[in-house]
C-alpha cells in the first residue's frame, strides 16, 4: 500500500499487489509519498474479474455499464475501471493499461485542484539560461525529444508530458516517469545500452525507414515490412525516470514561465529549417482547450454523460463548469506569458540528422 500527495493537496492511496496497482505507482514513483495514516482523498483499488452489471451503454469511445454502486467503463482491449459517482474510489482490473486507467484518476486530482486554480496541460517543461519554456503538442509531435536535446548537458526539467499551470503564469512540476518507446531510443540511442552489432543494425534499420515508405510502391513496401519485422532492432517500451534520463539536469517543482512554444513536427523538415515563431495569444488559447480535449476530455465528457444516463447524477454540468474552470486558468496563463510555435522535422533519429544542434542553437 503507497499513499502518494500531489502536490501537497490531494492524498491518493493505491491498495493491494497488482500488475495495474504496481504500474500506477511506478508511473507516479516521482510523486511525494504521504503519511499512510492520512484520510485519503483518494482510493484506488483492484479486481480480477469484472462483475455482474445490469445495464450498459455502447459509447463512440467506450463501453459502459451500470453497477449498483459505479460506473464500469471498459476498452477494446478488455481494460475495465469501476468508478463510484463520487470520484473518490476506482476499482481496476487487475491487469489492465495503467494508461487506460489514469485518464479516469487524474480527472478526479484535476476537479481538486481546479480549486486552486491549477489546470493539467500537455506539455514537456525545462529551465535552462535561467529562462523556463513549456512545449506543447500532442501525442508525437515531439515534447519529449525537444527535452531531451536540449537537457543532456544540464539544465533543470519540471516534466515530460503534462506540467501544472496557474493564471499568472506559475508553472509547477509532475515528475512522471517517461514512457521511451521504439522512436525514442531510435532518436536517442546513446541511451540503449547497445553492443556495437545492435548499433550498426539501428543505423541500417533507420536508413531504411527514412528511405522506404510504406506508402510507395511494390518494392518500396516490401523493403519497408521487410525492415519492420526482421531488421529492426525492437526496444521494448518501459518507463524510465528522468532523473536516470538525465543526470546532469536536475527537476525543479515549480518556476515562472517566460515561454509557451507550440510544437509542429513536420515529416522530412530539413533541420536547417528547423523555426520558432511568435503566434497570436487567441490562437495559442484555442489550441491548448482543443488539444486538452483530443487527449483527455472527450474521454471523460463521454464518461459524464453515460453516468448521467445510468444513475441520477449531475456529472454533466459538473464537468462543464470544471470545463469552464480550466479553460479560463489556460486564457489567462496563455495572457501572462509569451506565445510561439517550433517547427521541428518529424523522423526516428534526430542525433543523425543534426536536429540536435539545431535546436541548442535556436535556444542558447
Amino acid at each position: 500500500m503507497v499513499m502518494l500527495d500531489f502536490l501537497n493537496s490531494v492524498k491518493v492511496h493505491f491498495k493491494g499487489d497488482s500488475p495495474v496497482i504496481n504500474d500506477l505507482i511506478n508511473y507516479y514513483r516521482g510523486i511525494d509519498r504521504a503519511n499512510e495514516n492520512n484520510e485519503p482523498d483518494i482510493v484506488i483499488k483492484s479486481i480480477q474479474n469484472k462483475p455482474k452489471t445490469d445495464w450498459y451503454i455502447k459509447g463512440a469511445l467506450r463501453r459502459y455499464e451500470r453497477k449498483k454502486d459505479g460506473l464500469v467503463i471498459s476498452n477494446s482491449k478488455e481494460d475495465f475501471i469501476i468508478i463510484n459517482n463520487n470520484w473518490d474510489e476506482f476499482i481496476c482490473k487487475h491487469d489492465s493499461s495503467y494508461g487506460f486507467v489514469r485518464y479516469y484518476i487524474e480527472y478526479a486530482i484535476r476537479k481538486r485542484l481546479i480549486n486552486q486554480d491549477l489546470a493539467l496541460i500537455h506539455c514537456s517543461g525545462i529551465k535552462i539560461n535561467n529562462k523556463t519554456y513549456l512545449f506543447h503538442g500532442t501525442r508525437s509531435t515531439g515534447k519529449t525529444s525537444t527535452m531531451l536535446s536540449l537537457l543532456q548537458s544540464g539544465g533543470s526539467y519540471l516534466g515530460d508530458d503534462r506540467v501544472w499551470i496557474k493564471p499568472d503564469g506559475i508553472v509547477h512540476g509532475y515528475d512522471l516517469a517517461t514512457k521511451m518507446g521504439q522512436a525514442n531510443f531510435n532518436s536517442f540511442p546513446e541511451l540503449v545500452d547497445n553492443s556495437n552489432l545492435e548499433t550498426l543494425q539501428l543505423d541500417f534499420s533507420t536508413y531504411l525507414y527514412n528511405n522506404f515508405d510504406r506508402s510507395g510502391g511494390f518494392i518500396e513496401k516490401v523493403i519497408y515490412f521487410i525492415n519492420k519485422f526482421y531488421i529492426d532492432p525492437k526496444t521494448e517500451e518501459r518507463l524510465e525516470s528522468l532523473e536516470d534520463l538525465l543526470p546532469l539536469a536536475e527537476y525543479k517543482n515549480r518556476a515562472v514561465v517566460d515561454e509557451l512554444i507550440l510544437l509542429r513536427s513536420v515529416p522530412e523538415l530539413d533541420p536547417n529549417e528547423i523555426s520558432k515563431q511568435k503566434i497570436p495569444k487567441n490562437k495559442c488559447a484555442e489550441e491548448i482547450i482543443s488539444v486538452t480535449g483530443f487527449e483527455w476530455n472527450d474521454y471523460l465528457e463521454e464518461a459524464s454523460k453515460a453516468q448521467d444516463m445510468l444513475f441520477d447524477t449531475d456529472s454533466v454540468n459538473e464537468f462543464n463548469t470544471f470545463i469552464s474552470k480550466e479553460n479560463e486558468i489556460f486564457e489567462n496563463f496563455v495572457r501572462s506569458v509569451e506565445s510561439y510555435t517550433l517547427t521541428v522535422p518529424r523522423t526516428r533519429r534526430w542525433y543523425k540528422t543534426n536536429i540536435k544542434s539545431k535546436l541548442r542553437d535556436e535556444f542558447f
